[in-house]
């Protein structure tokens, strides 16, 4: 599980931007990159999207609550 404690924003731990979970899984590539290729993920992954959206996402989000986070890392398993 991703620990909240090394991941806070803004020193709360029950929300991530969007943009730092993409880095987290792409980090050798741009910050625009990891956002797109990120973006792509969620659409491609079979459940993922549909999950996510139960959780609330919409994809104009920019920042993800801590179940939504959870749901990535279920899908796409945990980053380095």
């Amino acid at each position: 599980m991703l620990k909240y404690n090394a991941h806070k924003i803004n020193g709360f731990a029950d929300k991530m931007q969007f943009g730092n979970l993409a880095v987290l899984y792409y980090p050798d590539k741009t910050y625009k990159n990891a956002l797109r290729l990120f973006r792509r993920e969620i659409q491609i992954t079979p459940g993922l999207k549909e999950a996510m959206t139960a959780a609330g996402y919409q994809e104009s989000n920019r920042i993800l609550t801590r179940k939504q986070v959870e749901i990535v890392e279920n899908f796409l398993g945990e980053m380095d």
